[in-house]
C-alpha cells in the first residue's frame, strides 16, 4: 500500500486542510513529520491540526531516518529544501534504492536585512540552491513553487519539473457560507444579487479598510501604510469617509503602530487577533484589505480576500499579487512606493463603484482558487509525474495570468 509522508520544519498549518481534502477524496492518509513545534505566533492565529486524514507527528532526525529506511512505495512531500532535516533526508533518499517518489514544495527565498546584508544572504542561498539542483534534480519527481514568480525563480536556479502552486486557505469559510445565496454560484449569483437588490457597495457611507498580519515595518511595510494614511488625512480625507481596522496585535513594531492608532482613533482601531478558520468570514465585513509588504515568499491574504468577496490593495512584493492582477479584484502597487499606495487608498475612498466592480470580480474568481481546485490540480500533477505522463495539467490560475499579460501586451502594441 502506498504511504504518503510530508516532511517539514514546523507542522504544516495553512495547507493542512488541503492535504486532508486530497487524502479524504482519494481514500488515504497523510502523515506530517516535523522537526520543530508550531511557533507561538502560529498558535495564536488559531491553526488547527485536528483533521480526519492528516496527522502531524514531531520527530528527530534519527527517528526520521528510521522511518525512511523502511520506506518503499512511498510518496514524500518535502516543504523546503534548506531545513536541516529535509536537506539530510533528501541526500539519504538520493542513495536509497527503494521505490520512493519525491516532491518539493517551496516559496522563493526571501532575504532580510539592509541592502548589503540582503545581497550577501541572497548570494549564499543562490549557491546553496544551485548546488542542490545539480545534486538532487535526478531524484526529485516534481517541484511545486508558490506563485509563477516562485516557479520562475527556481527554474533559473536549475531545477526541473517545476510547477506553480499557491497556499490553499480553508475556503469552506467563504461568502456563500454566510448568505442566503449559498446554492447560487457566479455569474448566476451576481445576477440574483442584482435582482434582489443586493448591493456590493458599502452598507455605510464609509469605505472600510482592514490590515491583517504582523505589525512590522521591515518586511510587512506597515510604516509605509501609516505614512500613506497620514497623507490621506492631510489631503482632507474626512473620518466620515473611511475607517481602518488592524488585525493582529503583535510584531516588532506593534507599540509604534498602536501609538499611531491611539492618535488617530477617529479613523483607526486595533481589534486583536482573529482565528485563522474565521478569517475569510471576518474579511467579508470589509470593503478593501491593504497588504503593503515589501517582500514575501507568498502572501496568503489575496486569496482569502477573493474567497471573502472583497477588494484588495497589494504590492508586487507579495508574489500572490498575480491573483489580484489576473482577476482584476483589486489594485497592485509597487513595493515601498508610498505615493502609489496612498493614491490607491484615495481611489477606493472616492470611487465606490470601482470597489463594487472589484468585489464582483473577486466573487467570480473564488471557485478558480478554492482549496478543492488547488488540491485537485496538485494531486493531478503528482499522479502524472509518478506515471511518467507527458500530459501535465496546466495550473488553472497561472495559465489565465499568462494569457492576461499577453492580452495586455497586445493592447499596448495596438495603442
Amino acid at each position: 500500500m502506498v504511504k504518503h509522508y510530508i516532511w517539514s520544519y514546523n507542522p504544516i498549518d495553512i495547507d493542512a486542510y488541503m492535504y486532508d481534502y486530497i487524502a479524504n477524496k482519494n481514500n488515504f492518509s497523510f502523515v506530517n513529520f516535523y522537526e520543530n513545534g508550531m511557533t507561538e505566533e502560529r498558535k495564536s492565529c488559531g491553526y488547527s491540526l485536528c483533521l480526519q486524514n492528516y496527522t502531524a507527528i514531531h520527530t528527530t532526525y534519527d527517528e526520521a531516518v528510521d522511518v525512511v529506511k523502511n520506506c518503499s512505495d512511498t510518496i514524500h512531500i518535502f516543504f523546503g529544501l534548506l531545513t536541516p532535516m529535509n536537506r539530510r533526508l533528501l541526500r539519504y533518499l538520493k542513495d536509497c534504492k527503494r521505490d520512493n517518489k519525491i516532491f518539493i514544495v517551496s516559496e522563493r527565498y526571501n532575504a532580510f536585512g539592509n541592502s548589503l546584508e540582503k545581497r550577501v544572504k541572497e548570494l549564499i542561498r543562490w549557491f546553496d540552491y544551485k548546488k542542490l539542483s545539480r545534486e538532487l534534480n535526478n531524484v526529485i519527481d516534481g517541484f511545486f513553487a508558490y506563485g509563477t514568480k516562485g516557479a520562475e525563480f527556481f527554474k533559473k536556479l536549475g531545477f526541473t519539473h517545476v510547477y506553480p502552486t499557491m497556499y490553499a486557505t480553508n475556503h469552506h469559510y467563504n461568502i456563500r457560507t454566510y448568505t442566503l445565496l449559498d446554492a447560487v454560484h457566479p455569474p448566476e449569483g451576481h445576477a440574483l444579487r442584482c435582482a434582489l437588490g443586493y448591493s456590493y457597495s458599502n452598507r455605510t457611507e464609509k469605505t472600510r479598510f482592514i490590515y491583517v498580519g504582523r505589525l512590522e515595518f521591515d518586511l510587512k511595510g506597515v510604516d509605509i501604510l501609516l505614512k500613506s494614511l497620514d497623507t490621506i488625512i492631510h489631503r482632507g480625507g474626512g473620518r466620515k469617509e473611511w475607517s481602518i481596522d488592524f488585525v493582529g496585535n503583535y510584531g516588532a513594531n506593534s507599540a509604534d503602530v498602536n501609538r499611531w492608532i491611539d492618535a488617530h482613533c477617529e479613523y483607526a482601531r486595533q481589534v486583536g487577533k482573529i482565528p485563522f478558520d474565521q478569517m475569510i468570514h471576518y474579511l467579508h465585513g470589509y470593503d478593501v484589505c491593504i497588504i503593503p509588504s515589501r517582500k514575501e515568499g507568498y502572501h496568503t491574504l489575496p486569496a482569502q480576500c477573493i474567497a471573502a468577496g472583497i477588494a484588495c490593495i497589494v504590492t508586487k512584493g507579495c508574489v500572490s499579487d498575480e491573483l489580484i492582477e489576473r482577476y482584476k479584484s483589486g489594485i497592485v502597487v509597487s513595493s515601498g512606493d508610498g505615493k502609489q499606495l496612498s493614491d490607491a487608498i484615495m481611489f477606493c475612498i472616492t470611487d465606490k463603484e470601482a470597489i463594487d466592480k472589484m468585489k464582483r470580480c473577486a466573487e467570480q474568481a473564488a471557485p478558480d482558487i478554492s482549496m478543492e481546485a488547488v488540491g485537485d490540480y496538485m494531486w493531478s500533477v503528482i499522479q502524472c509525474r509518478i506515471n511518467k505522463s507527458s500530459s501535465i495539467p496546466e495550473c488553472p490560475w497561472s495559465k489565465k495570468i499568462a494569457r492576461a499579460k499577453e492580452h495586455s501586451r497586445e493592447l499596448e502594441r495596438e495603442e
